[in-house]
C-alpha cells in the first residue's frame, strides 16, 4: 500500500470530488484517479462511489479512512520528532493580517540568519482559522488583532474557556485611517475626515467581519458607515488598492517600511483612545519554545513603537 495514495484518498474525502482534490493537491485529475484505482485494487475494496455530483464514501471506504487518519497523524508525529533533532530553529505561527506580526517575523528570521538549520512557518489567515490552527496544535501560537469592546471581550472569554486556551494581551493600540499620501484629503499629518464621505472603504473579506464590525470601526474614528465597500482576502491587494486615491482603511498604525513601499500614511483621528488590542492565543498545556518567545518579544517591541 502506497502511503501517498492513502493521503490522496483522505483529501478526496475532504473535498468530496476527485477534480477538486486534484486541484488542491496540484496533480492532474487522471493521475489522481489512477492512484485511487491502484489503492482500491491493492486493498480489494471500493473506497468511493462515483456520481455526477462527485464521490460518495462507501462503508468499506469510511472504515478505511478512519484508520487512514490515525495512521497519517502518527506518521506526521513520527516525522516531526526526528526532524526536530536536525533543526536548530523550529517555529510555526498563524496570525490575522497585520504588518506588526509580519515585521516581527522578518526580524526573527534576521536574528537566526546565521543558523545552519531553520524551519519556520508563518500562516497569514483569518481570525477563525487562526483559532483552529491553535486548537489543532498545528502552530505554536496564534496572533490576534481585535477591537476592544464588551462584545469581543465576551467572545474571547468564551473561546478561551471552551477550547482550553490562554489569551495573552500584548498592547492596546489606537485605530488609524490608512490612506494614500497623495490623496486630497491628506493635509500634512492630518486628514479632513469630511472628505471621506464618498470614498471607498477597503477591508478584509472574512467570515467573522460583519456590518456591525464596520460600523464600530468607523465609530472609533468618528466616521459615518461607508456606502462603498471593497472586500478582499489578500493583504497585498488591500495595500495596493489603498495606494489609489479616494480609498481608505481602518487599522492600527502601519509599519514604516510597509507604508513607504505603498506610499501610504497612517493618520490618527482626533479624540481617539486606544481601542485596538493585539495579543496571542495558545493552548494552556503548551510550553512555548525560546524561539517563539523571541518572536513574541519582537511583536511587543514593534507594537509599542506603533502607538
Amino acid at each position: 500500500m502506497n502511503l501517498l495514495h492513502l493521503r490522496y484518498a483522505v483529501e478526496i474525502d475532504k473535498c468530496g470530488s476527485i477534480n477538486k482534490a486534484a486541484q488542491k493537491l496540484f496533480v492532474s485529475q487522471p493521475h489522481l484517479s489512477h492512484c485511487l484505482k491502484e489503492l482500491e485494487e491493492s486493498l480489494g475494496i471500493s473506497i468511493f462511489k462515483r456520481t455526477k455530483q462527485g464521490v460518495i464514501v462507501t462503508a468499506d471506504g469510511r472504515e478505511l479512512l478512519k484508520y487512514a487518519d490515525s495512521i497519517l497523524l502518527n506518521i506526521e508525529a513520527f516525522e516531526e520528532k526526528y526532524k526536530k533533532k536536525k533543526i536548530g530553529v523550529d517555529i510555526k505561527i498563524a496570525g490575522v493580517k497585520s504588518s506588526i506580526f509580519t515585521e516581527a517575523f522578518s526580524c526573527l528570521m534576521k536574528e537566526y540568519e546565521e543558523k545552519t538549520h531553520v524551519r519556520a512557518t508563518y500562516i497569514e489567515t483569518g481570525l477563525l482559522e487562526t483559532i483552529e490552527y491553535v486548537k489543532k496544535e498545528k502552530v505554536d501560537v496564534g496572533m490576534i488583532v481585535y477591537y476592544s469592546n464588551d462584545q469581543t471581550k465576551n467572545f474571547w472569554e468564551h473561546i478561551v474557556e471552551s477550547n482550553n486556551m490562554l489569551f495573552v494581551p500584548i498592547h492596546h493600540l489606537r485605530p488609524h485611517i490608512i490612506i494614500s499620501k497623495n490623496d486630497g484629503a491628506v493635509c500634512g499629518d492630518s486628514i479632513e475626515t469630511s472628505k471621506l464621505a464618498g470614498y471607498t472603504y477597503v477591508t478584509y473579506d472574512t467570515f467573522e467581519h460583519t456590518t456591525l464590525d464596520m460600523e464600530n470601526e468607523h465609530r472609533m474614528v468618528n466616521l459615518p458607515s461607508p456606502n462603498k465597500v471593497v472586500f478582499v482576502t489578500d493583504r497585498c491587494i488591500v495595500l495596493t488598492l489603498l495606494a489609489n486615491e479616494k480609498t481608505y482603511a481602518i487599522s492600527h498604525k502601519l509599519q514604516e517600511r510597509t507604508a513607504d513601499r505603498f506610499n501610504l500614511i497612517s493618520v490618527l483621528p482626533k479624540n481617539n483612545s486606544p481601542q485596538v488590542m493585539i495579543g496571542y492565543i495558545q493552548l494552556k498545556n503548551r510550553q512555548l519554545s525560546a524561539v517563539t518567545e523571541s518572536y513574541l518579544e519582537h511583536v511587543k517591541r514593534i507594537s509599542f513603537s506603533s502607538v
